[in-house]
């Protein structure tokens, strides 16, 4: 049988839950800058190819 002590059950259950503990500020300022402009190159893309498919859309009709 396995046998973790607390610090170890702690580790293991944090690190898939995506602890911040050691986490600086700057390291959030960066992977929050990069998730905003990911999100705003997806919602683009997602406009221009929406738009890009109504446009074929309306010519084979």
């Amino acid at each position: 049988m396995l046998h973790a002590d607390q610090q170890q059950t702690r580790s293991i259950l944090s690190w898939p839950m995506g602890s911040l503990a050691g986490a600086t500020w700057p390291h959030i300022l960066v992977t929050l800058g990069v998730t905003i402009l990911g999100g705003v190159t997806l919602v683009g893309l997602t406009k221009s190819s929406t738009q890009c498919l109504s446009a074929m859309k309306q010519r084979s009709q």
